[in-house]
């Protein structure tokens, strides 16, 4: 991180704004609405027309989040720290892959699952359950560890209508 890190309003300048999605907090971001190291936040950046903002999970409904208000971050050191995250959804997977060590299952290679987390941002993945006539998924998943799980998710390859509205903060 460079020495004009400081946090002020005047780093934010001059950082080019970030994609709007799902991260993991690097850093802590102290101040009135403190947020803590390790968790999931969607942030929200629309500079320079806004500040940026990030929003903590409240609700979790059908696997996926809902985010409540916003809390502004004047603060880059905090920014250049989120480890960014890929979005809510189905996923197949390219290899086999193995859960937490506390939980020691695998799940393998060309599984459909559905890819969430948990309120520190710990990916949860929820395998399909196929019947005669449905694909489910479980109320629960596995948590799984490591930025390469994520290299073996390859999204689904179609559509499924939904209220983007819902979904969207911007």
């Amino acid at each position: 991180m460079s020495d004009w890190m400081h946090g002020d309003e005047r780093d934010l300048q001059r950082l080019p704004a970030m994609a709007c999605g799902l991260y993991r907090t690097g850093l802590a971001l102290e101040g009135s609405s403190p947020v803590a190291d390790k968790r999931l936040v969607y942030l929200h950046d629309h500079r320079p027309d806004e500040w940026p903002t990030v929003h903590l999970p409240t609700e979790l409904e059908l696997g996926r989040w809902d985010f409540g208000q916003g809390i502004d971050v004047l603060n880059a050191g905090f920014l250049l720290a989120l480890e960014p995250l890929p979005p809510e959804g189905w996923y197949v997977l390219r290899q086999a892959v193995a859960a937490s060590a506390d939980q020691s299952a695998e799940l393998p290679a060309r599984s459909l699952v559905a890819l969430g987390y948990n309120r520190r941002g710990e990916a949860i993945l929820t395998p399909a359950q196929f019947g005669a006539r449905e694909v489910r998924f479980g109320e629960a998943g596995l948590r799984f560890e490591g930025a390469d799980l994520f290299d073996q998710l390859e999204p689904v390859n179609f559509e499924v209508p939904e209220d983007a509205a819902r979904r969207v903060l911007h």
